[in-house]
């Protein structure tokens, strides 16, 4: 971006950015910005533009969806194509068009990452790639958003599994919050925990690591492999180590094979 921050509003809204003769910064990219989009966030932006003083930037898991998880922007999981996802990232006003990026991993998979605009709390995405059709996407919160605010955004998990790591000064865990029929996951990062534990608790105000929109049809190999591959700890393992979510509490902490 080239001053301040991106405005996303459509630019039939532009005349809000022209409060107090503040200068229009930007525009939206794609018809997808709606008009509930631009009420979403647009106090948020004639604050950030006229110089107003810092505002709390919204999660991209606040704004509203013209599509329901696991799609993401436009994006389904088991549908889309690669071609048609990078013009879709392209079109988002939230997403930094000169950062996208591609990276192949192997011959049948790739990947597309980018960088939000700073007006969201987020800072990375990637959409994994197989055969050319879109199998997963990731959008890196890294604490930007906590677990009650999440839940509130998306709805209450069907289950959760908790994981031990391997290696490292100080044991570990990551815990995932699971949502099957929606093709969603949601993950917490746990830091030197207990040596003794055997299970975590899990509050309202733990931070989010990663949110995860995965095709349905492959939910449970599909959260292994982004999550748990390398942990010491097989898939069916991690699948029987499922429970079912009640509340905030303790999770029963899963140990490696």
């Amino acid at each position: 971006m080239n001053a301040g921050v991106l405005i996303l509003i459509p630019r039939r809204f532009s005349h809000l950015a022209r409060l107090r003769h503040c200068p229009v910064l930007g525009t939206s990219r794609s018809p997808a910005s709606s008009a509930a989009v631009a009420v979403a966030i647009a106090a948020l932006v004639v604050a950030q533009a006229c110089g107003a003083g810092p505002t709390p930037r919204p999660s991209v898991l606040s704004l509203p969806q013209d599509c329901a998880p696991p799609c993401w922007g436009g994006i389904s999981p088991g549908t889309t194509t690669h071609d048609q996802a990078w013009t879709l990232l392209a079109s988002l006003a939230i997403v930094e068009p000169s950062s996208i990026r591609e990276g192949t991993p192997s011959v049948n998979r790739k990947v597309i990452g980018w960088t939000f605009e700073s007006v969201v709390s987020e800072r990375f995405g990637t959409v994994y790639i197989v055969d050319n059709v879109v199998t997963a996407i990731q959008i890196v919160t890294e604490g930007s958003i906590d677990v009650s605010s999440a839940f509130e955004a998306l709805g209450q998990p069907e289950g959760t599994v908790a994981v031990e790591g391997l290696g490292g000064d100080s044991k570990w865990a990551l815990v995932a919050f699971l949502y099957p029929h929606d093709g969603l996951v949601l993950t917490e990062y746990r830091e030197r925990i207990p040596a003794s534990s055997s299970t975590l608790t899990v509050s309202p105000d733990d931070p989010v690591r990663d949110v995860f929109f995965v095709r349905t049809d492959e939910y449970y190999d599909l959260v292994y492999q982004l999550n748990f591959t390398g942990m010491g700890t097989t898939e069916d393992s991690v699948r029987s180590g499922v429970v079912t979510w009640t509340g905030y509490g303790g999770v029963p902490l899963l140990k490696p094979d």
